[in-house]
This record gives structure tokens, sequence and C-alpha cells, in this order.
């Protein structure tokens, strides 16, 4: 989407929906120029209103929708960005820093991945596989990803980082790192992997517990009359 008025229209924003501010992503639209926004965050298709800059990259009209004075048009770019990208190269810098960089023509961040703290991967040799990323299912709170990389790098989604994204590679947990600020960075060995992300922030574990223990106190409730008699049975014997 373009502008601040989707919201304002009832439209879904081209990531869905946050229920919550979210001060990074707010910062990342607005101080990262827009062509770096899209790049990174996989624009394919966008709504766009005529009174509007018009869009720096070629792109084709699929349809238009009359809204009340105005007329939105549904156009996708003629070679759409990927959400996905593996990136082999890494600094750590602070959030200041990092728009800095990013605002920086000479600044390739789709060969640089910025991250929020230092990773430093363990030596190892490449392997010969073809660079592929496969998403096998995607849900906006889980996604399941094949991915083969001949070296250790970092597969970065165009997707919000938010406390409580977890993710699992091949099974073992790894950290989901936050990336140019406001994106996804899982960092990857060498060779073909399944990367799994769900979304489990410390609310909806708590909310687990508290529902476990409540399951805890009723069952132990229910049984309480059965208890009670078994022992009085052997206080008798």
């Amino acid at each position: 989407m373009t502008g601040d008025w989707p919201a304002l229209e009832g439209l879904e924003d081209l990531h869905g929906h946050l229920t919550f501010f979210n001060r990074f992503l707010e910062r990342f639209r607005r101080e990262v120029p827009g062509e770096r926004v899209w790049a990174l965050m996989g624009v394919g298709c966008y709504v766009w209103r005529e009174d509007e800059p018009p869009i720096p990259f070629p792109s084709h009209r699929i349809t238009s929708l009359p809204r009340g004075d105005h007329v939105l048009h549904f156009e996708c770019l003629d070679k759409p960005f990927s959400r996905y990208h593996l990136v082999y190269n890494a600094v750590a810098f602070d959030d200041e820093t990092a728009i800095r960089a990013l605002r920086d023509g000479q600044f390739d961040p789709l060969r640089t991945v910025i991250l929020d703290r230092p990773w430093h991967f363990q030596p190892v040799a490449s392997v010969p596989v073809s660079l592929t990323v496969q998403v096998l299912s995607r849900d906006p709170e889980e996604m399941l990803i094949r991915v083969q990389t001949p070296q250790a790098g970092f597969l970065v989604i165009g997707d919000v980082w938010y406390p409580g994204w977890q993710a699992t590679v091949d099974g073992e947990p790894v950290p989901v790192l936050r990336a140019y600020i406001a994106l996804r960075a899982v960092p990857l060995s060498p060779g073909e992997h399944t990367v799994h992300l769900s979304y489990r922030p410390l609310s909806f574990r708590l909310g687990l517990l508290l529902s476990f223990l409540t399951f805890f106190v009723l069952v132990m409730w229910a049984l309480k009359p059965r208890l009670f008699l078994l022992l009085h049975r052997r206080r008798q014997e």
C-alpha cells in the first residue's frame, strides 16, 4: 500500500493489520527510502490513488475500483520483489547507524544484512547445493520454508519482527534476529534445511500455563470424592 489512507479506506495492509504499535516498523517505513522498503519487504502488487506521486517501478494495471470520490488502481510490478533473501554478509548496527546505512545509496541491503547484534558463524566448508528458497506453507503466525544454501548465511524474511517470534532449523531452535531494524533474519549453516517460524508471545505461553493449571485444579476437584473414599478405606484397613 502507498500513503497513509489504506486504513482509512478500510483496506488491509500488504502484510496484514497490526493490532499493536510497532515502533521499529513505523520508523522503518518513515525514514528508509521507499524503494528499499519495497525491495526488502517483497512488494509485488500495490494499490495507488491518482493524487499520489507516481510509483518509480514499471508496473501494469490489473483493475480500478471506485472508492467514494476517488478511484483506486490495483497494479502489479513487472518485476516483483522477493520477500525472501539469502544474504551472506552481515553487520551489527544500532538503529541510528542502520537508518543512515539504509539511506546511503552506496550500501546494498540485498548483499549485506543489518542486524541488531553481532552474529558469528563457526567456520564451515561450503557444500555443492544450489541456492533455493521454497515456501511450503504460510499463515499469519506460522510458516514453513525449505532452504538450500551453499554457504553459511542468513534467510532474510520481509515480514515484521516482533518479540515472540520463534524459529527452528531442522527441528533445532535458533534465534529470530532483528534485521534492518524492523524485519526478520534466521541464521543458517550450509546445506539443505527446513525452517519453521511461529509466533508464540509471552502472553500465549502464560495462557497455556494458566489453562493447564485450571485443568489440573478441575481434575483434582472432580477426583476429590474418590480420593477421600480411597484414603478412608486405607485407614480402615
